[in-house]
């Protein structure tokens, strides 16, 4: 059973498992919009420090802190990353980016039910039109 759980959420997951696209980025915010492009060119490192000032200074930017925790992740910082995914969804509980890269996050923290926990949320919010806001 738990190798059958393991396979369907990593078939599920498979799509958007740490993929070059972490999602839109407010097309008037052009701090926003470079710190999106260093994350896009796998610059894994040079991207959290980058971001950290962006969401101090606009703390209430839901796509800001999906972003840091997307970076986190690809450092494999799971819990600095799952803490900014969790921080996104105060911010704005429709994110779909951030419900999809928390499950992303368990699955490579080998929890798969943890991971297939989050499925709900996707499918819940995959038709929404709020799925990767800036806010």
């Amino acid at each position: 059973m738990k190798k059958a759980l393991w396979l369907l959420v990593a078939t599920l997951c498979a799509s958007v498992a740490w993929s070059a696209d972490p999602g839109p980025a407010a097309s008037n915010d052009t701090e926003m919009m470079r710190e999106r492009d260093l994350v896009a060119s796998k610059n894994s490192k040079a991207a959290p420090p980058a971001l950290a000032p962006y969401v101090k200074a606009n703390p209430s930017s839901a796509y800001g802190h999906n972003l840091l925790g997307y970076s986190l992740g690809h450092l494999m910082k799971y819990d600095e990353s799952l803490a900014a995914y969790h921080h996104a969804l105060k911010l704005n509980p429709r994110h779909m980016g951030a419900h999809e890269y928390i499950g992303v996050a368990y699955l490579e923290m080998k929890h798969p039910e943890k991971a297939a926990s989050t499925w709900p949320h996707w499918t819940r919010f995959a038709v929404s039109p709020a799925r990767n806001t800036a806010t």
